[in-house]
């Protein structure tokens, strides 16, 4: 029994490890890429009427194209399914949006974590699923609960081999603090074939200078269907895709979450990009690249949800 645990454990981290791709198989883009264009404000499509945030800028590279407030940050790693892209106010960095390809892997319950814990006494595989923050599958806000320690988790097993399989690069995370989930709303994406749960998940926190913050999320939780239960818990780790979001001090939150949920929807992939992204997908078994219309329905969704929310009772107006 150990052996087909450990093979179908094999297989699932070679197929995360592709997901999130090598976060170092590109340059890092900043705001000073050759390709940036944010010197022409002329060419942003956003009507930005808050003035907390400046005008919009067009940055248009390679492979994707994203409008962002003038004078800010961003930073891209990973490809393809693992794509990520955060971008930031240097002189106040509670104020930022970002988008993950994919994060993980997640195990499913404490229970699992503790079978494989027994497991990695005799085979290393097991460590690294068995350090992986929990998130149940019913209880999405686990993630954002966790965010400190799914942010050390990718750090600490940054390159990490096992079984012959490099673990990629860990994304840069944005810091959340003392998550507490104000509320869920159920949500469907063109990942629900794969997902075993969806959700836009609001929340408040402390960002990295203790600033006290709001913010608005949303993540399919991505399910291997390579599932197994000899013992009662299921230990095939789970991975999120398609993590929206949009953080800024509670005070000013309601005053400029629009904006910035228009500006991260806003990214969009060459049609070159997803092509070849979904043509190794279909070589790998890999989950397929989201296009551009299926982006914007995530945005139409989320934006109805939002809009359509018990606001009498709900503490960010």
């Amino acid at each position: 029994m150990r052996k087909k645990i450990q093979s179908l454990l094999c297989c699932c981290l070679a197929l995360f490890c592709f997901m999130v791709s090598s976060a170092c198989s590109k340059p890092d883009s900043t705001s000073s890429t050759k390709k940036d264009h944010t010197s022409n404000a002329t060419r942003s499509s956003l009507d930005n009427q808050c003035a907390l945030i400046p005008k919009f800028v067009f940055v248009d590279e390679e492979d994707f194209s994203i409008e962002i407030p003038k004078g800010w940050k961003y930073k891209k790693e990973g490809d393809y399914s693992g794509f990520s892209i955060r971008v930031w106010d240097p002189d106040h960095v509670e104020y930022q949006f970002f988008y993950y390809g994919c994060l993980g892997p997640f195990v499913r319950s404490q229970r699992a974590k503790q079978e494989l814990l027994g497991y990695a006494q005799w085979a290393p595989l097991y460590r690294y699923t068995a350090d992986a923050p929990v998130v149940r599958p019913d209880h999405l806000e686990d993630m954002f609960c966790g965010w400190s320690d799914l942010a050390d988790y990718l750090k600490k097993y940054e390159g990490y081999q096992v079984n012959g399989i490099t673990v990629p690069a860990g994304y840069t995370l944005p810091v959340m603090k003392n998550f507490a989930m104000i509320e869920s709303f159920p949500l469907q994406t063109y990942a629900a074939n794969y997902a075993c749960a969806e959700a836009m998940i609001s929340g408040s926190f402390q960002s990295e200078n203790n600033t006290d913050c709001f913010g608005k999320f949303t993540v399919s939780l991505l399910d291997s269907k390579m599932g197994f239960n000899y013992t009662g818990a299921h230990l095939m780790p789970l991975v999120a895709s398609g993590i929206y979001g949009v953080m800024a001090p509670k005070e000013t939150f309601a005053q400029v979450e629009e904006v910035m949920t228009k500006a991260i929807f806003s990214l969009r992939f060459s049609q070159d990009y997803v092509k070849r992204g979904n043509e190794i997908a279909q070589k790998t078994g890999e989950y397929a690249m989201a296009n551009n219309a299926q982006v914007q329905a995530v945005y139409d969704w989320c934006l109805f949800k939002w809009n359509n929310r018990n606001k009498e009772y709900y503490i960010i107006r």
